[in-house]
């Protein structure tokens, strides 16, 4: 990360931390250290000062925020990690007891949403118009992902009033977010030589041509969010996405990579400090099962004196993962299952969005019949494993992807009291080999569960995935907590959406009101959200 003048840094810290989700959006207050406005302004730190944090804030880097925003809710929820840990007494929210319900959505307002209304504001003032649309950009990408948990949310009306914030419907949201995503390409267009974001940009080195092709990435991923509930607007969407002049994201070289500077990964920090964190038992059933290589990438081989124990129905793939809303007792009795990998203790930047999710994007699109680029579903669909291998740096995908016969297997805990506690049959009988014969549906699966594979540990996205097609197979909690507070779950069925904060109901009571009439039934973690409709 370039290094920012630490008072100019200082000052925009402090300006943040006055700053809260649905009120107070007065203007940053005179420099208290006696900066000059001149020397604030000298190579656009007056504007590009905000811009490091609400990057990083797309992952939400800060250990306990990402724990509780996203390791312990979709990461567990979409099957990638859980915890050996019984928090809260073993009903929390991986058991759907609601324990934490708003990191996701206080971190979005405060330290995305609420910075970007002052650069925009100050923009204009300053008649600098590419600042405005990178900030736009920024904001969008953090406030779909709040969208994609709880469903309207506040944006086209945010700061409009310090009495009442009123929530798009979804329906409104999205058609918002692609009408802005237009104002920002146009912009950002003319502005394609600009230099002046370099010094804060902490994902592209300020090269504007890609953050075009994230733009268009992320106009192709909301597309295919809505591909059930509006085909035509995520047709249309999708095909200007792939038809703009730059494209979306093209190689591995293109990630959307945000540097976390001095910070550790919080999977390291997790994984490895907390010791609560472990490869879940849906990665070992579908990795295991493929006989996948990146699964040594992915997460670490179990340890402790009784791992033969632990790995005895594949000794030659000694990884073991807890299952996902299980019963847990003690903590110690699963810390030796898999950890994260090794690589993630290296402290690496953090990928958001790769290449290989953009290939899987564009196949489910071609299996579709959009016009969304000149290859085949199954180009796009063996491109995009690949491109997973390679971003990971795993060997023998030719021959993965030639193999017909491996799929997920079965999962026993071996320390369960019981020994059915916590098991379950694999879900699927899917494979690797792309069949040209296959039912859409089966090719669908096939297309959705690589790119459930390759979007680890990214959860946001595959929950969105499972819930508007009902893939990959992630079998149902074992231990579930649900209750009539927050929502019953139905026994076999999963989480479908996280409810409103509590602070909204108490601080913003009329835009309460108002949004209850814009979702698919009473505000409960059982409510589908409005694109929802045809996944599980």
């Amino acid at each position: 990360m370039k290094l920012i003048n630490i008072k100019i840094f200082i000052i925009f810290s402090i300006a943040l931390t006055s700053l809260s989700c649905t009120s107070n959006f007065e203007n940053i207050n005179t420099d208290p250290y006696g900066v000059s406005n001149e020397t604030l302004e000298q190579d656009y730190y007056d504007l590009g000062a905000f811009f490091p944090g609400m990057i990083r804030m797309l992952v939400n880097t800060t250990d306990f925020k990402y724990q509780i925003a996203q390791n312990l809710t979709t990461d567990s929820w979409v099957g990638y990690l859980a915890p050996p840990t019984p928090f809260a007494g073993g009903a929390n929210n991986t058991t759907y007891k609601m324990v934490w319900k708003n990191e996701t959505w206080n971190s979005t307002y405060s330290e995305i949403m609420a910075p970007s209304k002052q650069i925009i504001e100050r923009a204009r003032e300053k008649n600098q118009p590419q600042f405005e649309a990178w900030a736009k950009l920024i904001r969008i990408y953090g406030i779909q992902k709040v969208a994609s948990l709880h469903g309207p949310v506040i944006y086209s009306n945010y700061g409009a009033s310090n009495t009442v914030s009123i929530y798009d419907s979804e329906e409104v949201l999205y058609k918002k977010f692609f009408e802005d995503l237009d104002e920002i390409n146009k912009v950002l267009i003319e502005y394609i030589d600009f230099e002046g974001f370099k010094n804060f940009d902490i994902a592209y080195n300020g090269n504007v041509s890609q953050w075009l092709k994230l733009s268009n990435s992320l106009r192709l991923m909301l597309a295919m969010r809505l591909s059930n509930v509006d085909p035509q607007l995520a047709q249309e969407q999708a095909e200007k996405a792939t038809s703009h002049q730059l494209g979306v994201l093209e190689s591995n070289a293109d990630n959307f990579q945000v540097q976390l500077g001095s910070e550790r990964h919080p999977l390291n920090t997790i994984g490895y400090s907390y010791n609560d964190t472990r490869m879940s038992a849906t990665m070992e059933s579908f990795l295991v099962g493929f006989r996948d290589q990146r699964i040594s990438k992915f997460f670490a081989p179990v340890t402790g004196g009784n791992m033969e124990d632990l790995v005895a129905s594949h000794p030659e793939y000694p990884y073991k993962g807890v299952k996902n809303g299980a019963i847990l007792n003690a903590k110690e009795k699963r810390v030796s299952f898999s950890k994260p990998g090794v690589y993630f203790t290296t402290n690496p930047d953090y990928i958001v969005l790769s290449y290989s999710n953009i290939n899987f994007m564009l196949a489910e699109a071609r299996l579709r019949g959009w016009d969304v680029g000149v290859m085949s579903v199954k180009d796009y669909y063996e491109e995009g494993v690949k491109a997973s291998f390679q971003q990971w740096g795993a060997e023998g995908v030719d021959d993965y992807l030639s193999d017909d016969v491996s799929k997920p297997i079965d999962y026993k805990d071996p320390a369960a009291d019981v020994a059915t506690e916590n098991a379950f049959d694999a879900q699927t009988n899917i494979t690797i080999m792309w069949d040209e014969t296959s039912t859409n549906s089966i090719k669908l699966e096939r297309i959705i569960t690589q790119k459930w594979i390759a979007g680890f540990p990214n959860s946001n996205e595959a929950w969105v995935d499972f819930r508007r097609t009902g893939f990959p197979a992630i079998e149902p909690v074992y231990k579930n907590d649900s209750d009539s507070g927050d929502g019953v779950v139905l026994v076999g069925e999963h989480i479908k959406r996280m409810r409103f904060i509590e602070e909204e109901y108490a601080e913003n009571p009329k835009g309460i009101d108002d949004v209850l009439g814009k979702i698919n039934g009473p505000d409960k973690i059982s409510t589908r959200l409005w694109w929802d409709v045809n996944g599980l």
